[in-house]
């Protein structure tokens, strides 16, 4: 059923030769899942625990792993565990699994993280709609050479996050280049909002102490997920000092 999950070992094989890194144990699939290679978890649906499948999988012709894009790879496919997504009771006992009283207590800090966060997103949008009128306002060039770097950082954050998720180096290989290009215009859009940002400073001779900005950042950062702070923590101070001031 498409509400299950399995756990399989799996080899992927090309025209009966196996494949660098397609090699995986002990993986947890979620049956009917988007981010599944398509007819994988297709493949997977019915099969009993212990259950050796081979399963042909078609790779769309757009797939950045160019040897492999539009090539049919078989994955040979065994079932370790078959797992159903159970929700608990929404009770005290429960509550109290999440450190709280009781039921009433979890529920009440529920309801102020969920306020933070429209806050939170009401105060993200209302910056983003000045940053965007201070770039429409303000056209110029900027050095190619800070966007190129800013670029880079951009990319090697993003390899970072698909890396931890699992993504191979082989496909991140394939595809760096055009995902560089692909963060160009927000390189230059960062770097020419810091020119702005940096003259607007100077001109309303705005000043923020040191630990003023490390509060706000540290705030910043507990509210923010794992994933999320190390992009964070290499952004730019200019930025965040800007927004401390109100």
């Amino acid at each position: 059923m498409k509400k299950h999950f399995v756990v399989v070992d799996y080899e992927s094989f090309l025209d009966g030769i196996p494949l660098k890194n397609g090699k995986a144990t002990n993986q947890l699939i979620e049956l009917g899942a988007a981010q599944n290679v398509e007819g994988f978890s297709e493949g997977l649906l019915g099969a009993k625990d212990g259950e050796v499948r081979e399963i042909p999988v078609k790779f769309p012709a757009e797939h950045p792993q160019k040897d492999l894009a539009g090539k049919t790879v078989t994955f040979k496919a065994t079932v370790t565990a078959i797992k159903e997504k159970v929700l608990p009771v929404l009770d005290d006992e429960f509550a109290k699994d999440e450190g709280a009283k009781d039921l009433g207590e979890l529920k009440e800090r529920f309801r102020r993280e969920i306020e933070a966060g429209a806050r939170r997103t009401e105060r993200e949008d209302l910056e983003k709609q000045v940053e965007e009128g201070l770039l429409q306002r303000h056209p110029f060039d900027v050095p190619p050479s800070q966007v190129e770097e800013r670029a880079k950082q951009l990319t090697e954050h993003l390899k970072k996050y698909l890396l931890d998720r699992g993504a191979g180096l082989t496909d991140w290989a394939a595809g760096e280049e055009k995902m560089r290009e692909k963060n160009r215009p927000e390189a230059e859009r960062q770097v020419r909002l810091s020119y702005i940002l940096r003259e607007i400073v100077a001109a309303e001779n705005v000043a923020v102490a040191d630990a003023d900005v490390d509060a706000h950042i540290q705030k910043i950062l507990e509210g923010a997920r794992a994933d999320q702070r190390a992009d964070m923590q290499s952004g730019w101070t200019l930025d965040v000092r800007i927004f401390v001031v109100r």
